[in-house]
This record gives structure tokens, sequence and C-alpha cells, in this order.
């Protein structure tokens, strides 16, 4: 162990070591799931549009959750914020199973446990930020970083598996598995806010929120009416913040970080492409494998090679 590494607080590390697993288990599970998009259609005899919805509400929930959660950690501990993000996993995970009849169940589930991701993925960026410093915590972040790609192929690998010989509402239990770290949170997150922020901007983040909640929609359905309200509270939400100076953002802080825009854009075009890919050559493989070729357990183990 280099002289980095020993600059951490070993509860600090501690805890991002459990959140980074944490942090694979629940983010391969949009991919899993994205990757038995053709199983769940047959399932509840829907549309391949249809049975996109259950990951359209997923990035919903992820985008929206990220934005709160990240800014909630300002004013609330974050291991108040880890313990519920794990109670969101969790109530999914057995609202899902539970009800696994019923399409609308498994939307709601995917919903939850997608709020309860952002969570962990929101705070891990908090603790580093504010905890570790130096050359850790570009170290660290670095960790963070290969663990979202891990997941991503562990996600379609995992669901390739999950297609080939177990039924795919198996997917619904795997994030259970974060019940186990509550000892660590418990005993090593902090519990400060790390902030002297006293006011939550509450209505900056519900505009902010129904912003993003706005842009996915019409990214999913190419409707104008969402890209026109998309326009208008974007245009309320500038105004807002320049003349409120207890926003959440202001425009200070994009005067000072000049490229934090055009990063987000870039990774925004990034990670659009490839969701969009995964999710299109999943449904096109099951099309030509399964219904015209009637080969169902070659189409999971094409999942699986695809991915090794």
């Amino acid at each position: 162990m280099d002289k980095v590494e020993k600059a951490v607080d070993p509860k600090i590390k501690k805890l991002l070591l459990s959140l980074f697993v944490l942090f694979i288990m629940t983010n391969l599970m949009v991919q899993a799931f994205v990757t038995a998009s053709p199983l769940i259609a047959k399932s509840f005899k829907i549309t391949a549009s249809l049975s996109s919805m259950q990951s359209t509400i997923t990035t919903l929930a992820m985008g929206v959750g990220s934005v709160i959660f990240g800014t909630l950690s300002d004013y609330i501990p974050a291991r108040k914020l880890l313990l519920f993000g794990v109670t969101l996993i969790s109530v999914g995970s057995i609202i899902g199973f539970a009800f696994q009849s019923f399409y609308v169940s498994i939307i709601i589930a995917r919903a939850l446990q997608s709020l309860g991701q952002a969570t962990i993925s929101s705070l891990v960026i908090v603790i580093i930020s504010r905890y570790i410093s130096g050359k850790a915590k570009v170290r660290y972040f670095a960790y963070y970083t290969g663990c979202f790609q891990v997941a991503q192929s562990a996600g379609v690998l995992i669901g390739g598996l999950i297609t080939a010989y177990v039924p795919w509402q198996v997917l619904l239990l795997l994030p259970l598995v974060a019940i186990f770290f509550l000892p660590i949170i418990l005993t090593c997150a902090p519990n400060d806010n790390g902030g002297t922020k006293q006011h939550v901007d509450f209505m900056g983040l519900l505009m902010f929120a129904v912003t993003i909640i706005l842009s996915i929609l019409f990214v999913n359905s190419l409707t104008m009416g969402y890209l026109v309200g998309i326009l208008v509270l974007l245009a309320i939400f500038l105004v807002y913040i320049s003349k409120n100076n207890k926003a959440f953002i202001t425009p200070q802080f994009f005067k000072q970080n000049r490229s934090f825009p055009r990063a987000i854009l870039i990774t925004v075009g990034i990670y659009c492409g490839q969701f969009a890919y995964t999710f299109l050559t999943t449904l096109l493989l099951a099309m030509v494998i399964i219904k015209v070729y009637q080969m169902s357990q070659q189409f999971s183990y094409l999942l699986i090679l695809l991915v090794l």
C-alpha cells in the first residue's frame, strides 16, 4: 500500500470500497434489464416500444435522483442519504418480485431501485470530493469510472446468463444484496453534511428535475411539445438562478468553470449512443435469432459472447 492510499481515512476507504461494490451491483441492473427486454416483452405480450418504458423510467429516475441527492448532501448527512438509498433499492426489489405478474409493478420497482442507485452514485462522488484530497482523490475517481465500465459490461453478461438459465424475474432480487452493506454504512459513513448550507432550494431543484424529465421524454418520443417545455423551463430556470443568490447553482459557477457545459454535452452524447446501441442491438438480435430461427438459447449465448 503506497503513501497515497495511506493518506485516506480508513473508515472512508472501507466505505468507498463497499460503495464501489454496491455501485457495480446496482448499475449493472440497467444493462441487465435492457438485455432482458425481449423476454420481458414476451412475458407480458407487449410491444418493444412499451417494453422500453421501464428503461425510460429508469433513466428518468437516475437523472433526477442524481441531481437531487447530490444537492441534498449539502444539507443532509451522507449516512442518512445512503440509508435512504438502500431502503429504496430494497423496497423496489420486494415490490417488483412480489407483484411480478403486473408490468406496472415492474416499472414502479425499477423506478425505486433506480432512485436508490442514483443515491449511491451521487454520494460516491460527493464523498470522494469532500473527504479525499490530493492524488488520492484522482485515483479514487479513476476507480469510480472503472467501476462504471465494469458494471456496463457485467450487466450485459448477467442479462445473457439470466436469459439463458433462469427466469428474468430473478434480476429483481439481485439488488437486495444492498442490505448487507448497512452495517458498514452505519459505522463508516460521515454523519455531517459537509457544508454550511441551511436553505434547500426546492424551487430550483424542481425546475431542474422537470427539465431533465422533459429532456429524456423528448429523446424517447421526439414530441415537439416536450422540446417547447424544455426551452421555456430552461429560460425560467436561468432567470431564476440569476436573481436568487441562494439557488443550488448560480451563473458564477459556470463563469468559474467554463469547460463544464462542454464536458456535460460530450458525456451526454457518448452515453446516449451507448445505451441506444445496447438496447437496439438486443432487440434486433432477438428478432432475428428468436423469432426467425426459433433459437432462444443461442440468443442468450450470443449475448454472453458479445461481452467476452
